[in-house]
């Protein structure tokens, strides 16, 4: 048998039309049975127990073969409710009016009224539910008005059926503003997910660009001092041997520590105070003095 769910519109949660559509699956235990094989079953069993009463509603044949005709129209129309809950309870609404009509105005397969009033109501607004449950009140009123008054049907049972329809229309719309007050919290959810996630990548890239402001300062502060320890130690190579030999010991210390810091990026985060002592005292060590023109 062909997905009845297949083809059902899935509503956002700022659309007040239909609310979105459950899984294809029952949950739970039963998760390897469709969900429209419940329905099948409670069809199959409605039919099996109106057939047999009908010849009673019937004076000929083909009447007879009328009212058979409608009752399956009925039955055969249920598992189809989730996919199209407006068509279904119409299908349901006009095979309802077809017994009427042909002299049988209550049957048992008119019950599925009920389950079809519920989908349309947990599917759809009250701008669409609340005219078809009124539609079916108006039904029912017309197929209980033959026998009100008589030992068959009073007045509080009319006024129970009613209210069953209400209580069924209303259970479908709390079920429909649950589905939807849901779903906006799932999308609320992923909206704030989204956000943390920008805002993540947005502090690492910040993060990124500063460890890359403190790379380039520490990489100039250090070549700097390498340029003026190397222009000093240039300028005494030949008459202090030893001070311009300390100097180029420094520039090797000096160059050391810039790829450390190049090496391992957290000493910038922490301003790596050592480093950067010992940088500043070599910078003011004296070996400023340009050679001699």
């Amino acid at each position: 048998m062909p997905n009845p769910d297949a083809g059902t519109e899935r509503a956002t949660p700022t659309s007040a039309t239909t609310a979105p559509p459950a899984s294809d699956r029952i949950p739970g235990p039963w998760s390897r049975i469709p969900r429209w094989t419940p329905d099948v079953v409670v069809a199959v069993a409605a039919t099996l127990y109106t057939l047999p009463l009908l010849p009673e509603h019937a004076e000929s044949g083909p009447r007879l073969a009328a009212l058979v005709i409608l009752a399956l129209a009925i039955a055969a129309s249920l598992p189809w409710r989730r996919a199209r809950p407006l068509p279904v309870l119409a299908i349901m609404l006009v095979a309802a009016a077809g017994h009427l009509v042909l002299g049988a105005p209550l049957v048992a397969a008119d019950v599925l009224l009920l389950v079809a009033v519920y989908t349309v109501s947990s599917r759809h607004d009250r701008t669409r539910s609340l005219p078809a449950a009124a539609l079916v009140i108006v039904w029912l009123l017309g197929a209980t008005m033959t026998d009100l008054g008589t030992d068959y049907l009073n007045v509080g049972e009319v006024a129970s059926l009613i209210l069953l329809v209400i209580l069924v229309w209303t259970w479908g719309a709390f079920v429909r503003i649950r589905r939807a007050h849901i779903a906006a919290l799932e999308d609320r959810a992923q909206r704030l997910e989204h956000e943390r996630d920008t805002r993540e990548r947005l502090a690492a890239a910040a993060e990124r660009a500063r460890l890359a402001r403190e790379i380039h300062d520490v990489v100039s502060h250090g070549l700097g001092v390498v340029v003026v320890m190397s222009e000093g130690a240039a300028a005494t190579v030949d008459t202090d041997a030893d001070r311009a030999r300390e100097a180029m010991l420094d520039v090797r210390d000096t160059g050391r520590s810039a790829l450390t810091e190049m090496r391992y990026p957290q000493c910038c985060w922490r301003c790596s105070p050592a480093v950067r002592s010992r940088l500043s005292t070599l910078a003011t060590a004296g070996w400023r003095r340009r050679p001699p023109g």
